[in-house]
């Protein structure tokens, strides 16, 4: 049973307020798509009232066709793909990636988690975000990507990368500046977005992440899934912790 908003022309995207996902939104309405920004809050994000600022720049330039529905909160989900397995000492957990590596990939993960039960709640049939390979992050390469569409597929749900191809942040601003959207956004941030340390992400890294998520955080978030849309529909708001 769905609650109702979803069809085909509708897509629930990631949404930050940054650059990309600004742009992202851009691309999905102008492809006639109904936009859903759904915002993730893992507890240790800052500046969050800055995406109630972004959002309403898109509802001003596209009215109806953008949605928001909300902050939601992945706290729960993330500790049980994070937490649990990285401080319990599990022998098994062998996995060679620093500390950020795998932090930026279970966070990441635990959206998917919530992105898959928020569109199994609601009969959406399509999700997006606003990942740029050009950024660099391991976590946002092909290989992974790849994985995360295979997550979606298994639940009959399309991933849509709109942005996932431009060459550079440069080329992200101008083609804001073309859709009379100023390229200067303030966007939340993790406490752990800004590395502690000097660091290159490498493709040994893209590869552990890799088996990673096959061996663990995928087989995890599966568990989790089966359970999370019947949680959030019994629930009479939508930013409970999950």
């Amino acid at each position: 049973m769905s609650t109702g908003i979803g069809d085909e022309k509708t897509c629930l995207l990631m949404f930050s307020g940054g650059y990309d996902s600004l742009l992202a939104s851009c691309y999905l309405v102008q492809k006639g798509y109904r936009v859903v920004l759904a915002t993730f809050d893992n507890g240790l994000e800052k500046n969050m009232e800055s995406v109630t600022v972004n959002k309403d720049r898109l509802i001003k330039l596209y009215s109806s066709r953008i949605r928001f529905l909300g902050v939601k909160h992945i706290t729960g989900i993330w500790r049980e793909l994070f937490l649990l397995p990285y401080f319990t000492g599990r022998e098994d957990f062998d996995y060679e990636l620093k500390p950020m590596e795998f932090i930026c990939l279970s966070c990441r993960t635990a959206m998917y988690v919530r992105l898959i039960a928020e569109c199994l709640l609601r009969g959406i049939k399509l999700v997006a975000e606003g990942a740029r390979e050009s950024q660099g992050y391991p976590e946002q390469q092909r290989l992974v990507m790849n994985i995360y569409k295979k997550l979606c597929n298994d639940y009959s749900i399309g991933l849509l990368l709109p942005v996932y191809d431009i060459p550079n942040k440069e080329r992200v601003k101008e083609e804001l500046i073309i859709r009379d959207i100023l390229p200067k956004t303030s966007e939340p941030y993790c406490i752990f977005a800004m590395p502690l340390y000097e660091y290159e992400p490498s493709e040994d890294a893209v590869n552990e992440m890799v088996r990673l998520l096959k061996e663990y955080l995928i087989p995890h978030a599966h568990r989790i899934i089966k359970d999370l849309p019947d949680i959030l529909r019994f629930r009479s708001g939508g930013n409970e912790l999950v």
